[in-house]
């Protein structure tokens, strides 16, 4: 059984949030920070379903430029995100597919760029304290506790009372901001 958001449908969620904040002609940069990507299939369904987003039109009209980091040390990601504005100088707001926000969060704050629009995942404390000091504009929490709990009850449902759980259940995607984060925590 599976209990846990619709992977694909959240990066759809993530491109008509990232879409409303962007300006028009602004670039996206989408980045996923995985150490081997091919085996972390939630975070290329998220991107396929954040680019799924953008095949109608929207307000954005500009490019969406993907790009994998293989490692979360910060020399790394510092080289990849520089690269990446250098190549594409338009960039208006960053898409991260994991957890790891705050890497991009801490290289915007260091090199002063307030003006970009960066959304990712997870209430881990580090990403919070970037919402709530607005480097981050959004973070899509996922309910792990809830995830959990109604994982573990099934569990306890097939072995104890032999029910077979439902196949799929999804959670509600939830969009995080600075001004409602404390309600998550």
């Amino acid at each position: 059984a599976y209990v846990g958001e619709d992977i694909y449908q959240s990066g759809r969620v993530a491109g008509q949030l990232i879409d409303l904040v962007t300006p028009e002609n602004r670039d996206i940069l989408v980045v996923t920070i995985a150490r081997n990507i091919r085996n972390v299939h939630h975070l290329s369904n998220r991107t396929e379903g954040f680019m799924s987003y953008f095949r109608r039109p929207g307000k954005n009209k500009g490019k969406k430029i993907i790009i994998n980091i293989p490692d979360p040390s910060s020399v790394v990601v510092k080289t990849a995100i520089d690269k990446a504005f250098v190549e594409n100088p338009g960039i208006g707001s960053i898409f991260i597919t994991g957890s790891r926000s705050y890497l991009i969060a801490t290289y915007l704050e260091k090199k002063g760029l307030k003006s970009i629009n960066l959304i990712g995942y997870d209430l881990l404390d580090s990403n919070v304290r970037f919402l709530k000091s607005g480097t981050t504009r959004f973070l899509i929490g996922q309910r792990p506790e809830e995830q959990t709990y109604k994982g573990i009850k099934k569990l306890f449902e097939y072995l104890s009372l032999h029910k077979i759980p439902e196949r799929i259940e999804y959670l509600p995607v939830d969009i995080v901001t600075s001004e409602n984060v404390d309600f998550f925590l």
